[in-house]
This record gives structure tokens, sequence and C-alpha cells, in this order.
């Protein structure tokens, strides 16, 4: 017998819940419509402070001869899957090359990417070194990037948390989640350390956290 599949996911719910909950969200429009407004009705004076305080000017004033920086961005992101008797594991990271002149000729040669894929019994302390080892991916990558401006996901805490979590669990991590990890850290820490001290005077590192928990 062949097991139809609905295409409405709602159609297992109590129609009583969905109709509250569609009810509850009857105002969120008009409230975030309001936020939007509010910011747009404060623009002009947000830049008129600005100009005022000097903090608004022309790239061209600021920039003799004006320059044109390359950019990059890495990102990355792992993945758990729970299956009966096992974990399927999934990490990587990914360099995406940005804006770049006409005339630029430095070239970052491929792959711009790591990636693992393990089978591994369940264990608490799977996700902590997952994550680390997709920090570490990202680290590695971020230090290669022959670019001006090099843009990473989270803040510059972000990989010490996720290092600081997997070291913790270590010592209960599957062998071969264990094994890959300790292979990826040495390098991950000394890029670090490169990105923190920025020693390159026509390189940056900028850490771009969507949010953080300590509000």
């Amino acid at each position: 017998m062949v097991e139809i599949i609905s295409e409405n996911p709602f159609n297992e719910l109590p129609e009583a819940l969905v109709v509250d909950m569609l009810d509850q969200c009857g105002d969120i429009g008009l409230k975030l419509s309001k936020s939007f407004h509010d910011l747009y009705n404060i623009k002009k004076d947000i830049r008129k402070k600005l100009k005022e305080k000097k903090l608004l000017v022309k790239d061209s004033d600021i920039m003799h001869p004006p320059t044109y920086p390359t950019c990059c961005a890495v990102d990355g992101s792992f993945s758990i899957e729970k299956l009966l008797s096992t974990d399927i594991v999934a990490a990587a990271s990914v360099a995406v090359e940005g804006l770049a002149p006409p005339t630029e000729v430095r070239h970052w040669p491929k792959p711009r990417h790591y990636s693992k894929i393990l089978t591994i019994k369940h264990n608490n302390a799977t996700n902590f070194i997952t994550s680390a080892i997709m920090m570490c991916m990202e680290l590695s990558l971020a230090v290669k990037a022959p670019h001006n401006v090099v843009f990473f996901d989270g803040s510059f805490v972000t990989p010490l948390v996720y290092i600081n979590q997997a070291l913790n669990t270590l010592y209960e991590a599957p062998e071969e989640l264990k094994t890959d990890f300790s292979k990826r850290l040495k390098l991950a820490l000394a890029a670090y350390i490169k990105i923190v001290l920025s020693k390159k005077t026509d390189q940056i590192f900028v850490a771009v956290p969507k949010y953080t928990t300590r509000q």
C-alpha cells in the first residue's frame, strides 16, 4: 500500500490551535512596520549628528588617492544526523570571493573549502567536537586569503568558545572525531593568533557576529 503524503503540513494539527496561533500574529506586521517607520524618521537626524561630529565624510576625503580593497568571506556549517545506532557527522567551511577591481591580478588557488564526513557511534561530545572542527576549518581558510578584507562569521571570541568546549569533552569523544580535531587544532590556533594580531598593513580581518548571547 502506497502512503500518500499530504502537501499541507497543517492537516494533522488541531484546527483550533492553528486559528489561535494565527490570531496572535495579527499585529506583528503592524509592529514591524512601525519599527521600520520610526527608524526611517530619525535617519536624517542621525546623518546630521554624524556630519556635525565629522564622522560622516566622502571616501575621497579619507583616501588620497582612493583605494579599492578586495574582500572575501569565510563561513562554515555542520550537521549531525542521528540514526538508529550511529551518527552521520558532516562539517564544512567555504570561502567566497567578493568585490575586486577589474585590474586585480591576485588569484586565490582552489580549493577554497574544507569538508569532512564521518560515521561514528552515538556520543554526547560529538556536537562540541564537530562544531570545533568546523571552526578550525574556517580559521585555516581565512588566514590563507590573499585579500585586503577578510570577513568571517561570529565574533573574535567565537573560535575560543568552540575550541574550549571541544577540549573539555575531548576525552569522551569518538576516536575518529578526536583524531580529526587534533590534526586541525594546531594549525587553527596559529591561524587565530595571526588573525588577532593582524600585522599586515594591507589586510584586516573582520568578525561579523549575527547576534550575541550576552544581552
